[in-house]
């Protein structure tokens, strides 16, 4: 059965679509045969993407036994407005930018790629080096791979660069996730390289396979950092999007008094 219907508005990244190809997560329906309620989930069951009919009964007991400290993206209306009236007082919105790659220019990327200091190599990633990186994960984000159920896996469906240092990879540039859409890109830099201009240098190189294999590198930021290094890419079109984090009363009303000592507001 189809559910993207059941997701008529995430439209931010490729995630929902990787799960329901049924390439990586787990999928919740509140009937088989007839689903009115659906949610995707991922990472461990720390992502979730709620779909379907906000206002069925199915939707409020999934709500209401939602554990905290979940990641929580919404893909249809009306579960914004369920998800604060469940637990009130227990989301954060964290914004995020959304971009469209369809005005990469191969033109630029080459020319960013080509400034990467002579002391940097880049390297197509391959299966041995995949496996290499994903025993590593104390050196390198748990989520750089997060799609992918091993090395192997990742060669077949995704595509990826890393910058080398003396034989040491310094920075990743590859699909975190993939269907049949395009991919979702990860970047990640060792913190000792950071500022070096490997992000923009890897990060070409892998836009510029994607573009000769007409597979589309969607990017969805999590931060200005990284929108900023999106739209020095190329990428154009940012729009700013809310994904919420549910975590206990005290600590949303200790975020809450922090920010205003520095001078934010939610």
């Amino acid at each position: 059965m189809d559910l993207k219907p059941l997701f008529p508005t995430y439209t931010q990244n490729y995630i929902a679509d990787a799960i329901i190809e049924g390439t990586f997560g787990q999928i919740w329906t509140d009937n088989d045969d007839n689903p009115h309620v659906a949610v995707l989930t991922a990472l461990d069951g720390k992502l979730h993407i709620l779909g379907g009919d906000a206002s069925h009964p199915a939707a409020l007991e999934y709500l209401q036994n939602l554990k905290l400290f979940r990641m929580i993206f919404l893909g249809a209306e009306g579960w914004q407005a369920m998800l604060h009236e469940v637990h009130a007082g227990k989301v954060i919105p964290m914004p995020r930018y959304n971009f469209s790659s369809k005005a990469l220019d191969p033109a630029h990327l080459r020319a960013l790629r080509e400034r990467l200091s002579a002391e940097f190599h880049l390297e197509k990633l391959t299966a041995e080096r995949v496996r290499e990186l994903m025993q590593n994960q104390e050196r390198w984000r748990e989520d750089q791979f997060f799609g992918f159920q091993d090395a192997e896996d990742f060669i077949n469906r995704g595509i990826g660069y890393c910058a080398l240092h003396e034989d040491q990879v310094v920075c990743l540039a590859a699909a975190g996730a993939a269907c049949s859409r395009g991919i979702e890109v990860q970047i990640d830099t060792h913190p000792k390289f950071y500022r070096r201009g490997l992000a923009t240098a890897t990060g070409a190189a892998l836009l510029l396979d994607c573009l000769a294999q007409d597979i589309d590198p969607h990017w969805d930021a999590s931060n200005l950092e990284s929108a900023g290094l999106a739209e020095k890419l190329g990428y154009t079109d940012r729009e700013e999007y809310q994904m919420y984090y549910l975590m206990g009363k005290f600590l949303v009303n200790l975020r809450q008094f922090l920010r205003k000592l520095r001078g934010k507001t939610e």
